[in-house]
């Protein structure tokens, strides 16, 4: 997996939590550049930056949406998938360039300036893609070569097409010199070198090469096995001055070459800043047509930005959703407005805490990476950091590794998300926070987190927990999600011979995903222990469980408290 940028605003963490890269997957710049700039999975804290690459995306879609546009923003795919890397990332390294680089360069040039001509002169100014290597790209074409093919045409020196007329005049009478002499073995010694550089004839056929040499065709004998030789055909005198000639020829002409490709490098490194300047204005124009695709094909929307509530309206976690349409499960989009900065999410088990925490590090993160979001409106603010605290399978094993509990391992993980939260503001998801100690201390230590969190500035802070004892504290937000539908889990309780995956899938179907205000005391009811019964545990221990819970009484009560000394809940900033 790429790493991410150092000036990424999310952490590692809170990308894989929220299942970042199923979506970022989708995204597919054409360009080296966009391709470049896609594995660095940036996450922005600017937010005139975000609010420009959405403005770039629209611009994109409206040319690719206009009429008699389909021909030209398929031609426009089809030169940025020719565009190459250039051949150096800063001026200093376009000096030295070799042939191969040269070709590099014109290929860039000639599809760079195919892209900006399909465009309209809006788009054109939008991304900054002017054409100005008049002269340099004037020099590479000398000669008249397509943009797929580079060589040192005749036209690119005043000395190259009488020399190269020499060598090509000396190659043809060395050709003929060579025949000649082939010609001459044939007929003086019996021997036809014709296509090929050696013959191998028996040693009683070679001694009388050695013993009465011709005086018109010159061999080498070798001893090549027991009974056989290697005969060869050597370049007479004549053949011999056009072949040294031909040499000097052709050093000659490579110096030439050699004072146009450098040439040549030198008007490159002229050019040099203009044209890594292409690479920045072609970047931008390919990540916003990537964009632009993404939002028409998952039916994106433009988040709003700069807003003091957290308000997600038909919001989809997509790999979520995309695990339903697989399984055949039905899924639910997530509604939910906050005003506070702070807000406890209660439910069951299976009951969709997680995922709901999921969605909003999913939709957050999309939003600060420049991408549109897959909801009927989301309205945020931009955080300089976005972070996770809960449990991933790599943290376990880090957590081995360096000897911590678990509980260790939580509270290290949660303090750099709260150093972040605390300095500058941070959105920060705890999934089951304190879940390795006992309920009486994870209870105590999650009302004080959240009192913290709640007077973070510029924070948003949503922790998920299924113990029901956190302090309610003002300026924080408790919230629900309905869970398992009771009335229907009683009547589904005779269908208990099904087997354990249809069993799932009904359980998933009684579910309702639904997040609500919690309300001030505990209804006393229990979604684990019903689900427990659903998937066949045995009736004595459900049974037993049910009755204890009932004596119980419900869940204890932390006595309020207000917020910590000189610290007010506030909300974004």
């Amino acid at each position: 997996m790429p790493a991410h940028s150092p000036q990424s605003a999310c952490s590692e963490q809170a990308w894989a939590f929220g299942r970042l890269d199923e979506l970022w997957e989708r995204l597919s710049p054409l360009t080296p550049y966009g391709k470049d700039r896609k594995a660095e999975r940036r996450v922005l804290s600017d937010r005139a930056r975000i609010e420009r690459a959405y403005d770039d995306a629209e611009a994109f879609a409206v040319f690719a949406a206009a009429g008699g546009a389909d021909a030209r923003a398929d031609r426009l795919t089809h030169h940025l998938r020719r565009l190459p890397r250039l051949p150096f990332g800063t001026e200093e390294g376009a000096g030295g360039l070799d042939l191969v680089g040269l070709f590099q360069v014109k290929k860039f040039l000639a599809n760079y300036r195919a892209a900006a001509n399909l465009l309209d002169d809006g788009l054109r100014q939008r991304f900054d893609l002017r054409f100005e290597a008049h002269a340099l790209a004037a020099a590479l074409d000398e000669g008249g070569s397509d943009p797929e093919t580079f060589y040192i045409a005749d036209a690119m020196h005043p000395d190259l097409p009488s020399l190269r007329a020499a060598v090509a005049e000396t190659a043809a009478a060395l050709s003929s010199t060579r025949e000649t002499d082939r010609q001459s073995a044939r007929l003086e010694l019996g021997l036809d070198f014709r296509a090929r550089e050696f013959l191998v004839v028996p040693a009683e056929r070679a001694r009388p090469l050695l013993a009465s040499p011709s005086p018109l065709v010159a061999v080498t004998v070798e001893p090549y096995d027991a009974s056989s030789c290697v005969v060869r055909l050597q370049d007479g005198s004549a053949a011999l001055e056009l072949a040294e000639r031909l040499d000097g020829l052709l050093a000659r002409e490579r110096e030439l070459e050699a004072q146009v490709v450098a040439r040549l490098a030198r008007l490159v490194r002229h050019d040099a800043a203009r044209l890594l300047r292409y690479t920045e204005a072609v970047c931008a124009l390919d990540l916003a047509r990537a964009r632009a695709a993404l939002a028409l094909e998952l039916q994106l929307t433009r988040p709003e930005l700069g807003s003091d509530r957290l308000v997600a309206r038909g919001a989809r976690f997509l790999p979520c959703e995309w695990d339903c349409r697989r399984l055949g499960l039905v899924y639910a989009p997530l509604d939910l407005t906050l005003d506070e900065g702070a807000a406890v999410l209660f439910g069951s088990n299976m009951g969709g805490k997680t995922v709901a925490l999921q969605s909003l590090v999913f939709l957050q993160a999309a939003a600060q990476a420049g991408l549109f979001v897959p909801a009927e409106s989301y309205a945020t603010s931009v955080y300089p950091w976005i972070g996770y605290v809960g449990e991933l399978a790599a943290d376990r094993a880090a957590a081995a590794r360096s000897g911590l509990s678990g509980f260790g391992f939580e509270i290290r993980s949660f303090l750099q998300s709260w150093r972040r939260a605390d300095a500058g503001g941070a959105f920060l998801v705890l999934d089951e926070f304190a879940r390795t100690t006992s309920s009486l201390e994870a209870e105590a230590m999650l009302s004080a987190v959240v009192e913290a969190l709640a007077g973070a500035p510029r924070s948003r802070s949503v922790l998920a927990t299924h113990f029901r004892g956190v302090a309610r504290l003002p300026g924080v937000r408790y919230l629900r999600l309905l869970g398992l539908d009771r009335e229907r889990a009683a009547r589904a309780m005779a269908a208990a011979d099904e087997p354990l995956p249809e069993r799932i899938r009904r359980i998933n179907g009684m579910m309702r995903y639904q997040i609500v205000d919690e309300p001030p005391e505990d209804d006393g009811g229990s979604d684990a222990v019903t689900i427990a019964r659903l998937l066949g545990l045995d009736a004595r221990i459900v049974d037993r469980a049910e009755e204890l819970l009932a004596r119980r009484g419900g869940p204890a009560r932390e006595p309020e408290r207000g917020p910590a000394a000189g610290r007010q809940p506030r909300r974004d900033g």
